[in-house]
């Protein structure tokens, strides 16, 4: 090779040395930092193609970095920005602000459409009979809410299996324990706010339980097993809710002015 085009193979070397370096200085981390020499003795071709592949790499760097800074904001955020809302987004917010409100206005909704279902399509009545309406509607709110609220707390922290362990002994520890009392709170109440005595509402207590149970554990068993198997703690209640409408139709029945 003459002397001159030694010197522009030269001059094209070290302009390619020169961008390489800074390639790697744009590369940050995604490369070493300390640039590392070309051979000398390969050809200017090969100098040329290992530049562009450089190049590609440093791109491909970029782009990836870019994704990751994405992911960064995705989970310092809290919240998928993918997120466009819904009723169950909204819901889970407003739970999370105020949790036994928003379980005590659901359960009295989901309680009041019961008892309308049982009104109007199971006995066919032509009028609403709304003391009883308004009084499924109140015990939802003041008192079925509140204390499944508190039981499902008190549950899930006595019960610390997890798995089907742990759904089956907070399923026996619900219907075995909490069921048979809560169930003759709710026909005790029901009774007096119909106009009879205390007495005579332990004694409707004690005729209508059993029949009440075995309708209960028939549902309830295979529904609160799912309910604490698969269920987050937070959904509990709402799941037990909708399970808990055609209950509700079915108590509203059963608890009828006789």
């Amino acid at each position: 090779m003459s002397p001159a085009l030694r010197l522009v193979a030269g001059n094209q070397a070290a302009a390619l040395q020169r961008q390489h370096n800074s390639i790697l200085a744009a590369a940050g981390s995604q490369v070493a930092p300390k640039p590392r020499m070309l051979p000398t003795n390969i050809s200017l071709a090969t100098r040329r193609q290992g530049y562009q592949q450089l190049k590609a790499a440093a791109g491909d760097g970029g782009s990836a970095g870019g994704g990751t800074g994405g992911r960064q904001g995705y989970s310092s955020g809290g919240r998928d920005s993918s997120d466009n809302g819904g009723w169950l987004s909204a819901y889970t917010r407003a739970l999370e602000a105020n949790p036994l409100f928003v379980k005590a206005v659901t359960t009295a909704v989901l309680s009041a459409v019961g008892n309308l279902i049982c009104q109007l399509l199971v006995e066919q009545n032509q009028d609403i009979g709304w003391k009883r309406l308004n009084t499924f509607t109140a015990l939802g709110f003041f008192w079925v809410a509140p204390c499944l609220h508190y039981w499902y707390g008190a549950l899930n922290s006595l019960v610390t299996a997890q798995g089907n362990t742990g759904a089956l002994l907070r399923m026996a520890c619900d219907q075995l324990g909490f069921a048979p009392l809560f169930i003759s709170s709710m026909i005790f109440i029901l009774t007096v706010v119909d106009g009879k005595s205390a007495g005579q509402a332990i004694d409707t207590v004690k005729g209508d339980l059993p029949s009440a149970i075995k309708a209960n554990w028939s549902l309830w068993v295979p529904a609160q097993l799912i309910n604490f198997r698969f269920v987050p703690p937070s959904y509990q209640v709402l799941f037990s809710n909708v399970i808990a409408l055609g209950w509700n139709v079915y108590f509203s029945f059963v608890t009828r002015p006789k």
